[in-house]
């Protein structure tokens, strides 16, 4: 039976031992990961955690809502077979009967048709490294390559030395410039919580590019089990000398030959969706769903002219 559990009912052993070996986990499922965006995220939960899905939710003007948190890129129905993949639509059908406006991303592509739902599909490109790096480097775009050579002759130093922290120093830096990588500060606090959080729970590297012993780029690797999402980071130098795939081949480099999948996220942003593809990652995709409801209409009426309505 399937039930739903608040925040300080889920039993965390389980839920991340679960997690770790469910077929389609992800770094955003566990629960310190969970803890760290939201207090308010509850789950929907098949029996003694056999299949489980977690959702962050909150309350205003009356209304209890769904939503995706900053940091994180999809959610979804999480489970350890195959064949379990048919409860997808029973969670999500159960989901809707609590909720009434819902805004959230799944990594199970559904094949199902949900009356209630409107179903958007994303792109998502992963890597998978575990084989000869020569073998994993033949399918680099000719762009990255000639990205590469360039960069390998700047003399950039690689470390994994240097203060996570200045991500956002670096995001900012950039920020000012492109419109794109603009983060609010209470978005910076939060990610840097993420950070700290991950290292701790050994969860994370990050590695360093340094031009004439200056900080000029960054990349933090955050593992889920064998699934590495990647966060990049620079600065106008950074940039111009290509520092972050340097960063992102060093990393291949001293990986390859291991069961790791490269998760680059997907992006509707069309430079950044070239050069997640320039790896040779493979396009993956991914649901969102949004509530067909009066309510959701008119959220997404006001959304789009930047009021805040919820």
């Amino acid at each position: 039976m399937i039930k739903l559990y608040r925040n300080d009912e889920i039993i965390r052993e389980k839920w991340d031992a679960f997690i770790s070996k469910s077929i389609n986990k992800t770094i955003f499922a566990y629960s310190w990961y969970l803890d760290t965006i939201s207090e308010n995220w509850s789950a929907l939960i098949l029996d003694d955690y056999y299949v489980v899905m977690p959702f962050v939710h909150t309350k205003k003007y009356m209304i209890e809502y769904i939503y995706m948190p900053f940091s994180v890129q999809k959610f979804g129905v999480f489970y350890q077979k195959k064949e379990d993949e048919i409860y997808v639509e029973e969670f999500i059908e159960l989901l809707s009967k609590k909720f009434k406006l819902i805004n959230l991303s799944l990594n199970n592509i559904l094949s199902i048709k949900l009356c209630k739902f409107k179903v958007n599909y994303k792109s998502n490109f992963e890597l998978d490294i575990n084989k000869p790096y020569d073998e994993i480097s033949r399918s680099y775009k000719k762009l990255l390559k000639r990205k590469l050579k360039k960069a390998e002759n700047l003399n950039l130093t690689i470390s994994e030395d240097g203060d996570f922290t200045q991500f956002i120093t670096l995001r900012k830096s950039i920020s000012k410039k492109n419109k794109n990588y603009q983060i609010k500060e209470s978005s910076a606090t939060k990610l840097l919580s993420i950070f700290e959080k991950a290292f701790k729970e050994k969860r994370a590297r990050v590695f360093y590019a340094y031009k004439n012993t200056i900080l000029c780029a960054m990349v933090l690797f955050l593992s889920a089990d064998g699934r590495i999402v990647i966060y990049p980071a620079s600065n106008e130098i950074g940039k111009k000398e290509n520092a972050i795939p340097l960063i992102i081949d060093h990393f291949i480099k001293i990986n390859a030959n291991n069961k790791l999948v490269l998760d680059f996220a997907g992006s509707c942003i069309q430079g950044v969706a070239f050069f997640n593809k320039s790896f040779g990652s493979k396009e993956t995709f991914y649901s969102y769903l949004e509530k067909k409801s009066l309510i959701q209409f008119i959220y997404n009426f006001i959304s789009k002219f930047k009021l805040s309505f919820l």
